[in-house]
């Protein structure tokens, strides 16, 4: 995919804070031998707390394109969130298919505009669970006062760390390769999501 904008503006939530909504337009070249392509994209903000497998991005038909005469085939979507992975998959003759790169909404809008849309700082945060997390220099901390199932991904999808910790942890986060990072971890009962700037 390439020529990718994210046209993008950002309104208020219920709830006092901010999201982004917009249209995007790319474009993407057509393989040899393709019948048809299918525009596809996930669920905005994957990070759901009451799905402990939130981290597996789920895609499902944006849009059907059967005139793929012309390359590179020109897609526009009307309206996409903020946190929004998307794709484009290509149907050959031969019955197999091929799928372009992912991407998502997150990596086209501006810094400026990550920070108010995910005001979470590094700052600590202590919860009722007794779960203490603070990120400073790149290093996430955990404290806890029972074991704890932690996942860490950054907003490409791509799982940081995935471990039980007992009592506490230090865990880099320089892998990332975006500068806010989902920290979701199961407690008890419950699942937590949280999102942490870090660079």
């Amino acid at each position: 995919m390439e020529d990718i904008i994210y046209d993008y503006e950002m309104i208020s939530t219920p709830n006092g804070g901010k999201r982004c909504v917009g249209k995007l337009m790319l474009n993407v070249d057509v393989p040899q031998g393709a019948v048809y392509a299918i525009y596809e994209h996930s669920k905005p903000d994957l990070q759901n707390p009451n799905n402990p497998d939130s981290n597996i991005v789920v895609f499902v038909v944006g849009r059907k394109y059967d005139d793929i005469t012309k390359s590179p085939l020109s897609i526009v979507d009307e309206r996409i969130s903020q946190g929004t992975y998307f794709r484009v998959r290509f149907y050959l003759e031969d019955g197999t298919w091929l799928t372009s790169n992912i991407e998502n909404t997150n990596s086209f809008i501006s810094a400026e505009d990550l920070n108010v849309i995910y005001p979470s700082d590094s700052v600590e945060l202590i919860l009722p669970s007794k779960v203490r997390l603070i990120v400073r220099n790149e290093y996430l901390q955990v404290t806890t006062d029972e074991n704890l199932y932690l996942n860490i991904y950054d907003l490409n999808g791509v799982i940081l760390f995935s471990d039980i910790v007992e009592s506490s942890a230090s865990v880099s986060l320089s892998y990332s390769s975006s500068t806010i990072v989902v920290v979701q971890y199961k407690y008890i009962d419950k699942i937590m999501t949280k999102k942490f700037k870090i660079k």
